[in-house]
């Protein structure tokens, strides 16, 4: 046999571990799960037909398919619709894949006995059996059906066997009796025990006496059967035993079956082209002798594309062979077969299937001896390549990875016309090993980027994703499309299955493995995977969520800071480049500068998509000032009369009558609590909102369910979720019971599970459910959304709105709040410092404006307080983890220390959340935790360093980043510099100080900017500002005008009536881009000449709300850039002059703190005084750097020059520093000597400036 080039040879390797059996196959969520997507969706189309069956499909349609413009619907997911088929379907697959059972198809009696070691004289009756009667009747297919000497327990749990257990609509044991079999007592008595197990184990006992295998008794007692039994029925040979019986074969060979015949044909026919390859074949010609299934065209199929395209993606001109199969004639499967082949593989060349015998040549019959026998040497090329080749470099790095050839794989293994262009570009990038950042809006495909690279690459690509239930979806949705080698490690498993999964991942049997980035501080998995790190072929780290990595993002998870030591420990043990694959939905630029910081990514590694406008979302709020019951009454009109309106589905099919099999509509409503307990937070928890819906008669009990990944506590007396708690009694108000320990619902996961795959399936039509649901689901058919309650921001509530319309027809999306009072927004939510009253010590009171229950603004404000409780509480607290660290930790056998941990959930991650503070200042470098109990924890560290000059250098890069100046950062380090030598514990304190005060003045404010621009988008209508300007001006590359109207949304068209099938998509222009990349740089470099272009720019070209909009969303983003500040202040001012004055104020501040001087800040003053002279002079009698008689005469120049120096605002200026220079001169001549008349010429003063 020829010897393959090197390369060559590189590539069949490459091809033979992306084909698919590796890593898919049959599962209990997707028997078909081994085809290829076009393969099982022309299989279930067919089947359907041929068998008038019905599925429950989910389908995607292929909009833009690669050819001649056609389109057609792949499916995704299925289930038959019948139920008989459906338990049938999952007890098969459940015993095929436990091995109980082995689908391993035979050709003849011969083959069949051997598989089985039938060949001894002791087996002659179970011979003559299948000879005479069961071959016959149901011919070699029928013996997928059949298990000699199957296995099962008897009564007192010994292993007992049967002659045969036949497998059809249920069990049958096939026992072969002779005449003297009963005639021994002992014999009698163990054959009833055994018929009585049997039937304990819903085994059907069927008897066949050996003298009825001769006489024919035996022939027709079966057929019997089979007429009985759908399944078996529809193995008997048609015409041949005098039955009327339909086709062949039943659904169950097309949907178990073949699908376990398939990977070992796609093996033989991989292996016959390595040969025809090896050999300089130029043409290869197969007959396949049973053209009852087109098992063998499309192994072929598939073999010769995966390989044509593996070869362009190593840009390597693989010698292919032209394939011709050959069949007698074509079923319906096939046809259908060909018809999606283009659409999936591109233009069809040098492959080809024909009806029919050939003229003449050579031809390969492909009997299932012959594909056997392939199918091993497939196999012993890939062993012998290893051990030849040791470690395997891909041929493809470094090479621009073909997109046609990506697509091709894309087709295959997922339902998708394409990739698109920044998934296309992330993708490449990581095939290169080079690693990068994905910034693309929820829905868009990011999972699909890293999911792809996973079947591309063989090895583990460990993916960290910060939800268990984001985890959890991930990894069904891949199962249920076939993927074997796939699984997620956490907290929810048990202890064995933890210690099994981390065994197969550290073996490398999986392509993706989930992780918490808790998982990878855990000391234990640590330890054990540094140990067999030398061994993992590791083929990529994927983080998901990667705005958690940085504190300037939404979801701060302090976890995620060990990830990049854990890449990096990997990457020194991988023989090759490995990429870091970071996704997030939207990051701002200091967001994705901290990511890159953080993970260490270079600059340029960033893909970002231009637009995330979904125009067929409509948009509407609806605000409850009276509370919660006016919630409950928009809730039910929106249930009842607008969103059939809206969407033009009438009422009773929006939620559809109970009891379907099938929802075509399905729809969210999301709130912010999962099992709330407290009077003022209970009735808007998920549980309390599907009552409310049941009780109203808006939903029956099987219409609506709940999603929340937190374990909810239930009456121990009724199991009702219906009780709360009341100054620390627990009451029911199901029962009426009272109760002091509710009952927790440890099978909650389960329950959780089976809701979102109900939901998935189309089972029931309404979710109430908290924000985790729909990360990493890709659910079609979600009519609308509706917010019980106001998010977290705005980013999050667009993520939340994104959920719906997935495919591409109208949803819409409708927030139900209740926001602060007018005097509240006024003098506290969107002035003063952002708190309300309501909240004095982070905790609700009663609210002094009237509400009997606490708004939606301040609901989120105690979160929020829950995380950032005050400098001097966080300081505390880290403060007296470090004393612990130092005085009260042990030492382990390895050198580094521990202390244990023990209380609750918030203690707990109170305590490590210290340790990350510790961590960032350098007083500690990493930790591991280990998990003791559910409340109990071990922190390992190593020793702590205490060194002021690794604090400074820690601080001095903080400070820096967040764009203080090297006057202000020496300022602000003093402290440091003189803490004392004699008390190790100082200069830590002193550290953490530096430290916190500037997470508060930065981070904190962020967090209130992102609930004050959710407000403003609520409040949207009072402007008559369209919703989808608001949205565009914050998330697009493109800035909307001040007149543009969507159309789309309840501020265009108030009646939700729309005319129009969806929102107003603008053309692109280049001066909105233009002005898009100059705001993007003018946020991070202020610069007074260019903020006067901008602000021109943005009136001349009608762009100031969406400036504006863009500025107040950036300050949410990065809360010191003084250009934000500044356009945000002067563009607010127009509209609210206070608002924009409080924006400048903390814009001058801000200023100050990075070290401007009075002649930078100068636009900030001009425009407060602009705004009026009490706003500028406010700052100036506050206690800032401004107080002086010097600064307020710069104060003066600055506003002079730019206003006019007899502005009012000016002249205010001037009177102050008068004042300031009086009352300077006053403590001197104090100093000096009392002076009564200077002193009563400054008290005059003072009063004519009052006056």
């Amino acid at each position: 046999m020829a010897v393959l080039p090197r390369i060559h040879e590189g590539v069949f390797y490459w091809a033979y571990r992306v084909l698919g059996p590796e890593f898919k196959g049959p599962t209990v969520e997707d028997p078909l799960g081994v085809l290829p997507i076009p393969l099982k969706t022309a299989l279930l189309q067919a089947v359907g037909k041929r068998f008038g069956l019905e599925f429950d499909l989910a389908e995607a349609l292929l909009t833009r398919p690669p050819n001649e413009g056609r389109s057609y619907a792949y499916t995704t997911y299925w289930w038959p619709s019948e139920e008989g088929l459906k338990e049938l379907l999952s007890e098969r697959i459940s015993r095929a894949s436990l091995n109980e059972w082995e689908f391993v198809p035979v050709e003849t009696l011969d083959d069949f006995m051997r598989k089985h070691r039938l060949q001894g004289k002791e087996h002659y009756a179970e011979v003559l059996f299948l000879k005479e009667v069961y071959l016959p009747l149901f011919g070699s297919e029928g013996f997928a059906l059949l298990l000699p000497q199957g296995g099962f327990l008897d009564e007192e749990e010994g292993e007992r066997r049967a002659d045969f257990i036949l497998f059809g609509q249920r069990p049958y044991a096939i026992e072969i009796e002779g005449k003297s079999y009963h005639e021994r007592p002992d014999r009698f008595a163990r054959e009833k025990s055994r018929q009585r197990s049997l039937t304990l184990r819903g085994i059907a006992y069927f008897p066949i006496a050996y003298d009825d295998i001769r006489s024919g008794k035996a022939r027709e007692a079966l057929i019997r059967l089979a007429e009985s039994d759908p399944v078996l029925g529809g193995y008997l040979r048609k015409g041949e035993v005098g039955l009327s019986r339909g086709p062949a074969y039943s659904p169950l060979h097309w949907l178990v079956d073949f699908p376990v015949r398939y990977p070992i044909a796609l093996k033989a026919a991989f292996a016959r082209l390595l040969k025809a390859v090896r050999e300089g074949e130029r043409s290869v010609q197969i007959m396949d002798p049973e053209s009852s299934t087109p098992l063998v065209e499309a192994a072929f199929a598939d073999a010769y594309f995966t390989l044509l395209n593996v070869g362009r993606l190593a840009g390597v001109d693989l010698p292919l062979p032209e394939v011709r199969v050959y069949r007698l004639d074509a079923d319906s499967v096939s046809r259908t077969f060909r018809d999606l082949l283009p659409l999936w593989v591109g233009r069809v060349e040098g492959f080809s299937v024909v009806d029919g015998a050939p003229e003449e040549g050579v031809l390969d019959v492909f009997s299932w001896d012959r594909i056997a026998s392939l199918a091993r040497e497939a196999d012993a090329f890939q062993a012998e390549y290893e051990e030849e080749r040791g470690s395997w470099t891909p041929p493809f790095v470094g090479a621009v990875s073909s997109a046609l050839a990506l697509d091709f794989f894309a087709r295959k293994f997922f339902p998708v016309p394409e990739l698109k262009e920044a998934q296309l570009r992330l993708l490449q990038r990581a095939l290169r090993g080079e690693s990068g950042l994905a910034l693309l809006p929820t829905g868009y495909g990011k999972s699909l980027i890293f999911q792809l690279y996973s079947f591309l690459v063989p090895g583990v690509n460990i993916v960290i994703s910060p939800l268990r239930a984001l985890m959890r979806d991930q990894v069904y949705n891949l199962q249920r499309i076939g993927v074997t080698a796939v699984t997620s490690i956490s907290s929810d498993d048990e202890a064995a299955a933890k210690e099994s999964k981390t065994k197969t991942l550290l073996e490398g049997r999986y392509r993706l493995v989930y992780l918490s980035p808790e998982r990878i501080r855990i000391k234990g998995f640590v330890e054990e995977f540094r140990r067999e790190l030398g061994n993992l072929p590791v083929s990529a780290v994927t983080v998901d969520e990667a705005h958690c990595v940085s504190e300037w993002g939404h979801d701060f998870r302090p976890a995620y800071l060990h990830i990049r030591s854990f890449y990096e420990e990997i990457q020194a043990a991988s023989p090759r480049k490995l990429p870091l694959i970071a996704l997030t939905a939207t990051a701002s630029p200091p967001v994705r500068r901290d990511i890159l910081r953080v993970l260490g990514l270079p600059e340029g590694a960033v893909e970002q998509l231009a637009s995330s406008d979904r125009p067929n979302l409509s948009f509407s709020v609806h605000p409850a000032p009276l509370g919660l019951n006016q919630k409950r009454n928009f809730l039910r009109d929106l249930l009842t009369q607008v969103l059939p309106r809206t969407l033009g589905v009438p009422q009773e099919e929006l939620i559809g009558r109970p009891k379907r099999s099938s929802y075509p509509h399905a729809g969210v409503i999301f709130t912010i609590y999962a099992d709330p307990r407290g009077q003022k937070t209970f009735e808007e928890g998920v549980h309390a909102i599907r009552n409310f819906l049941l009780k109203e008669g808006l939903a029956s009990s099987d219409q609506v369910h709940v999603y929340a990944s937190k374990r909810p506590e239930v009456c121990p007396s009724c199991g009702s979720s219906e009780w709360f708690n009341d100054r620390g009694k627990n009451t029911c108000r199901s029962c009426g019971s009272s109760f002091a320990k509710p009952k927790i619902l440890f099978d909650w996961e389960d329950r959780v599970r089976e809701v979102q795959d109900r939901f998935q399936e189309n089972r029931f039509p309404l979710l109430v459910a908290t924000k985790g649901y729909g990360m990493g689901v890709d659910k079609q058919n979600i009519r609308y959304i509706v917010h019980h309650a106001m998010s977290s921001g705005l980013e999050g509530y667009y993520q939340e709105a994104g959920r719906a319309g997935r495919d591409g027809r109208h949803a819409h999306v409708a927030l139900i709040l209740t926001p602060p009072t007018r005097s509240c927004l006024e003098q506290h939510a969107l002035g003063g410092d952002g708190v309300p009253p309501c909240l004095p010590n982070g905790r609700f009171r009663s609210c002094p404006y009237g509400l009997t229950l606490p708004c939606d603004y301040a609901r989120q404000i105690e979160f929020l307080q829950g995380s950032y409780p005050g400098v001097e509480v966080s300081l505390q607290r880290a403060m007296k983890v470090a004393q612990e660290i130092l005085h009260d930790s042990q030492e382990g056998p390895d050198g580094q220390r521990f202390r244990g941990g023990g209380g609750s959930e918030a203690e707990l991650n109170s305590f490590e959340y210290a340790l990350v503070r510790l961590m960032q200042i350098g007083f500690l470098e990493a930790y591991t935790v280990e998990y003791l109990s559910q409340r109990h924890r071990r922190f390992w560290f190593p020793r702590p360093k205490i060194s002021r000059r690794t604090f400074e250098e820690r601080l001095r890069a903080f400070l820096t980043e967040t764009r203080l100046g090297v006057e202000a950062i020496e300022r602000r380090l003093e402290p440091l510099r003189r803490a004392s030598a004699g008390n190790p514990l100082d200069p830590v304190e002193k550290a953490l100080r530096i430290l916190l005060d500037r997470v508060y003045e930065t981070v904190y404010p962020m967090r209130i900017q992102m609930l004050r621009n959710l407000i403003e988008y609520a409040l949207s209508k009072e402007r008559d500002r369209c919703r989808r300007l608001v949205l565009r001006s914050i998330f697009d590359d493109q800035l909307p005008p001040d007149d543009y109207r969507c159309g789309f949304c309840d501020v265009c068209e108030p009646s939700l009536a729309f005319p129009v099938p969806g929102a107003l998509v603008l053309p692109r222009e280049a001066e909105p881009e233009e002005i898009v990349r100059r705001l993007s740089s003018f946020f991070q470099s202020w610069s007074e000449e260019e903020a006067d272009l901008l602000l021109s720019a943005a009136g001349e070209r009608g762009l100031s709300q969406a400036v504006m909009l863009r500025s107040e969303y950036y300050l949410e983003r990065e809360g010191t850039s003084l250009g934000a500040f500044f356009l945000a202040g002067a563009l607010k001012g127009r509209e609210d002059p206070a608002q924009g004055a409080l924006y400048l104020k903390r814009g001058t501040s801000e200023a100050l703190k990075q070290g401007l001087s009075v002649d930078e800040i100068g636009p900030f003053l001009a425009e407060l005084g602009r705004l009026g002279p009490e706003h500028l002079g406010s700052v100036l009698l506050a206690h800032s750097p401004l107080g002086g008689y010097r600064e307020r005469k710069q104060v003066y120049e600055e506003v002079g020059k730019r206003l006019g120096y007899d502005d009012p605002a000016a002249r205010l200026t001037a009177s102050l520093a008068s004042l300031e220079l009086l009352s300077e001169l006053t403590e001197w001549v104090e100093r000096e000597g009392a002076s009564s008349q200077l002193r009563s010429i400054k008290e005059r003063f003072e009063a004519s400036l009052q006056g």
